[in-house]
């Protein structure tokens, strides 16, 4: 989901999102991101992925009291990173987007009291085709997420080497363990072996079903 914001999670982990996705429509090519429904400001227009546009949602869910209900998580979702790992197999933020990183951004949203997230797949490769998964590479991309403060991860299903889901996310659950830091583990599974029987047993929140949209 390219750069889509899914903030208005709350503290138990509860989902309400207040933004269109247009990740299954522009999938890594503009970072295209969807507009608040809560912000009237910002309803005319739709804005790139950038640590400024990240800072503005922050900002909005301070201003529009929704922080003080809860609603605390400022997530990035797919197509933040470069199409490559470097030498040392390390994720790196896309340049373009991020060029100082994405500590600062996670910096400014603890500074808010809210908390940031960020998204991985279970496979090769992301939804986006393009962005590396962290398969095999699981404490690897833990142990950079807790290094930049993240304090969320969605964990997507995409592009998998066809192993079940009951065997893939638990290797990340294992790794998340080790990261230093509580970061809480949203399953995007979409709904794969019935994960209300295993889920709260790998993460804090799962799918219970594959995409849905209207007709």
């Amino acid at each position: 989901m390219c750069g889509l914001l899914a903030i208005a999670i709350n503290e138990k982990g509860v989902l309400v999102t207040n933004y269109y996705n247009r990740a299954n429509h522009d999938r890594c090519k503009g970072g295209i991101v969807g507009i608040t429904s809560t912000a009237k400001s910002m309803r005319k227009s739709s804005k790139k992925l950038s640590p400024c546009f990240l800072r503005l949602k922050a900002d909005a869910l301070v201003s529009t009291g929704l922080a003080k209900l809860g609603y605390i998580y400022v997530n990035i979702d797919d197509c933040w990173a470069e199409i490559h790992r470097d030498d040392n197999g390390e994720l790196l933020p896309r340049n373009s987007t991020f060029p100082s990183g994405i500590k600062g951004v996670a910096d400014y949203a603890h500074s808010k009291g809210l908390k940031l997230g960020i998204y991985s797949d279970s496979g090769y490769y992301t939804c986006s085709r393009i962005m590396p998964g962290s398969v095999g590479h699981e404490e690897q991309d833990i142990k950079t997420f807790a290094s930049w403060g993240v304090d969320y991860l969605k964990y997507d299903n995409c592009y998998n080497d066809g192993t079940k889901p009951t065997v893939r996310y638990p290797v990340m659950t294992r790794a998340l363990m080790k990261a230093g830091r509580p970061i809480f583990f949203s399953l995007c599974e979409w709904g794969d072996l019935h994960p209300a029987l295993w889920g709260s047993k790998v993460g804090n929140s799962w799918r219970t079903t594959n995409d849905i949209a209207d007709n």
